[in-house]
């Protein structure tokens, strides 16, 4: 049904809210900012990180950009790999990547440590590619990320190609794209929050995104 697979990474492909949340909460703390309810610490995993800085804490630009920053250093060194795969998330990529489909990481995490997070979780062999986003800020709305790997394999149609994801974001990126979506349940999203933008598939588990993508 579709050749080119797009995966959202946090909530998605790896439940990273442990280490995105703790990080938050470290980048607060060092930054003399008011610490935020678990909610809004949660919201921070799926957008890009520079929004949610200004959104929930309200940064300026400058503010945020040094947020950003530092979160990424204590990420990067703490936190990275405080993370694991969802069950049945294996079996799903194996039966996926036996079938036929390319499979493609469409992350708004910079792309170096989308990368090492899926060589970690021992995943990575499964991926044609991984586009995110870059350290200094850019190119991180998903719809940028999904046009980024349309070019970059001159996919011509685009009914070829499905996103999914946890997020409004992901939905809402594809839509943007004109392509299809399937939102997963597992991830940090909610039903209400993901079927506002009409996904063409929601799915409760990675088993149901199997039966979805092969029938």
């Amino acid at each position: 049904m579709y050749k080119y697979v797009l995966f959202d990474l946090d909530g998605t492909l790896v439940n990273t809210g442990e280490g995105i949340m703790l990080s938050v909460e470290q980048t607060l703390e060092k930054m003399g900012l008011a610490p935020l309810s678990y909610d809004d610490k949660r919201s921070f995993i799926g957008p890009p990180l520079k929004d949610s800085f200004i959104q929930k804490c309200g940064l300026d630009e400058s503010a945020a950009d040094e947020a950003v920053r530092t979160f990424r250093a204590i990420y990067k060194e703490e936190n990275l790999f405080k993370c694991a795969l969802y069950d049945g998330m294996t079996e799903l990529l194996s039966e996926l990547a036996e079938n036929g489909h390319t499979l493609i990481v469409a992350t708004s995490k910079p792309t170096v440590f989308a990368k090492a997070v899926l060589e970690h979780l021992g995943i990575d062999k499964y991926f044609a590619d991984v586009t995110g986003s870059g350290l200094d800020n850019k190119g991180g709305k998903k719809c940028d990320i999904i046009e980024s790997i349309i070019r970059k394999f001159d996919i011509k149609d685009r009914a070829s190609v499905v996103m999914i994801g946890d997020k409004e974001q992901d939905i809402i990126g594809a839509n943007q794209c004109g392509v299809n979506s399937v939102g997963v349940l597992f991830g940090f999203g909610s039903f209400e929050e993901l079927s506002a933008h009409n996904p063409a598939y929601i799915a409760e588990t990675p088993a149901d995104i199997a039966v979805y993508l092969t029938r």
